[in-house]
C-alpha cells in the first residue's frame, strides 16, 4: 500500500478537446481557473496543442474531479455534442496524424514518414519543457516514463534560463504553451457551423461525381510548402508533395488544386471501369483565394491581360494559369469541374485529411 504522500505525488496527462486556451492571456486564464474552482496546486501544466485541443498534467488523485469541471462548462446556446468539452482518452500524442487518415485509405510511405518523425520529434520537445519547468518530482517521473513508453529520449540538460523549474500552480497554469502537434497546429475557426449546416455545404462523391479535397500548406519553422490531395470515394492513392519553385502558401493553394485535377484527368483518361460513369468533378479547398480566383476572376484577370483593379500585375500568374488549363482540359472532354469553398477547421474529415497532407508534403525534402 503506498503512502498518502506517493498519492498526492502521482500525475497524469489529460486531454481535453473543445478547450482554447491558447489565445487566452496568462492574468484572464488565471481568473477562469479561479471562478470554476479549480485547485491550481493538483493542476501542474496546461498547454494548448493547437485548436480546441488542450494537454494537461493533474494529480491523479483529481483527474476526475477536474475532468467533470471543465465537462460542465455549457455555452449560452445550445451546442452539438461534438463541440462540447470532452476528454479524449483515444488521444495518441505520438502519432495524432492518424485519426485523421480514412479508414482504407494509405498515405504515401514518404509523407508517412516524414509525419511520424515529426509527431514524435515535437512530442519529445513539448514533454521537455513540461519536465524542465516542473517541480513536483511526480510529474518529472510522468515525463521520463512516458517518453520511455513512445521510445523517446530522456529530457535533454535544462537551458539556462528554465534551470531551477517554476513555482508550483499559479504560474503552471498561468502561462499555456503554444503546442506543436502537426494534425492540429492551427488557427481555429472561430466561425462554427452546426453539423445540420455542414453537411448541406459537403459535396457527396456517388456514381456520377467524384468529391476532391485539395489544401496547402506552409511551415515556418521550416520555410516550406506542400500540397495535398485526397479523392474521396475512389482507390486513387492521396497525394502529398512538395512544392516546387517559391515557396508559400498562397501557392500551395492553387498548386495542390491543379495536382489534384491533374492527377485526377489522369486516372479518368486512363479509362478506369470504376470512374466509368462520372461527369462531375468537385475540387473542394478552404482557400477562399483559390475559389474566387476561378469563379470570380478568371474572366476578369485574362480579359485584362493579367492585370487586376489597380493596374498590377496579378499575383500567381503562372499558378492561376496552369489551375485553368487543368480545368479546361477536364471541361473539354466533358466533364462539370466545380470549385467548391468550404470552411477550414470545421471538422470536415476530407478537409481535415489534405491538410494534413498538405503538411507532410511540407516536410519532404
Amino acid at each position: 500500500m503506498g503512502s498518502a504522500g506517493e498519492a498526492e505525488d502521482t500525475w497524469e496527462f489529460v486531454y481535453l478537446r473543445n478547450v482554447d486556451i491558447g489565445r487566452v492571456p496568462a492574468a484572464v486564464l488565471d481568473g477562469i481557473w479561479r471562478s470554476m474552482g479549480v485547485d491550481r496546486t493538483r493542476v501542474a501544466h496546461a498547454g494548448a496543442i493547437g485548436a480546441y485541443l488542450a494537454e494537461f498534467v493533474v494529480r491523479s488523485d483529481y483527474r476526475a474531479q477536474f475532468v467533470q469541471l471543465l465537462s460542465s462548462i455549457r455555452a449560452p446556446q445550445p451546442l452539438d455534442d461534438s463541440l462540447m468539452v470532452s476528454e479524449d482518452r483515444a488521444y495518441q500524442p505520438a502519432a495524432p496524424h492518424l485519426r485523421a487518415i480514412p479508414a482504407g485509405c494509405t498515405v504515401p510511405q514518404r509523407a508517412m514518414a516524414a509525419l511520424d518523425e515529426y509527431a514524435r520529434s515535437s512530442l519529445a520537445r513539448r514533454w521537455a519543457e513540461i519536465y524542465h519547468s516542473a517541480t513536483q518530482p511526480g510529474v518529472r517521473q510522468l515525463i521520463c516514463a512516458s517518453l520511455a513508453e513512445h521510445s523517446l529520449p530522456a529530457p535533454p540538460p535544462a537551458p539556462a534560463s528554465t534551470r531551477g523549474g517554476r513555482s508550483e500552480g499559479r504560474q503552471a497554469l498561468g502561462a499555456p504553451r503554444q503546442g506543436s502537434d502537426i494534425v492540429h497546429a492551427r488557427s481555429p475557426n472561430h466561425a462554427i457551423l452546426s453539423v445540420q449546416h455542414l453537411a448541406e455545404l459537403i459535396p457527396r462523391p456517388c456514381a456520377t461525381r467524384v468529391v476532391i479535397y485539395t489544401d496547402g500548406a506552409y511551415l515556418l519553422d521550416r520555410c516550406a510548402a506542400g500540397m495535398g490531395a485526397y479523392f474521396e470515394g475512389t482507390d486513387i492513392p492521396p497525394v502529398a508533395e512538395r512544392l516546387p519553385g517559391h515557396q508559400s502558401n498562397a501557392r500551395a493553394e492553387i498548386c495542390a488544386m491543379t495536382l489534384g485535377l491533374e492527377r485526377l484527368a489522369a486516372e479518368l483518361l486512363r479509362g478506369r471501369p470504376a470512374l466509368g460513369g462520372i461527369c462531375e468533378v468537385w475540387a473542394c479547398t478552404d482557400s477562399r483565394y483559390v475559389v474566387d480566383g476561378v469563379n470570380i476572376y478568371r474572366e476578369t484577370w485574362q480579359s485584362a491581360n493579367w492585370l487586376n483593379a489597380k493596374g498590377r500585375r496579378v499575383a500567381n500568374r503562372t499558378a492561376f494559369q496552369r489551375l485553368y488549363a487543368s480545368i479546361q482540359r477536364l471541361s473539354d472532354r466533358g466533364f462539370n469541374v466545380f470549385v467548391h469553398h468550404l470552411p477550414a477547421h470545421a471538422g470536415i474529415a476530407g478537409n481535415e485529411f489534405a491538410d494534413m497532407l498538405a503538411k507532410a508534403g511540407a516536410l519532404l525534402s
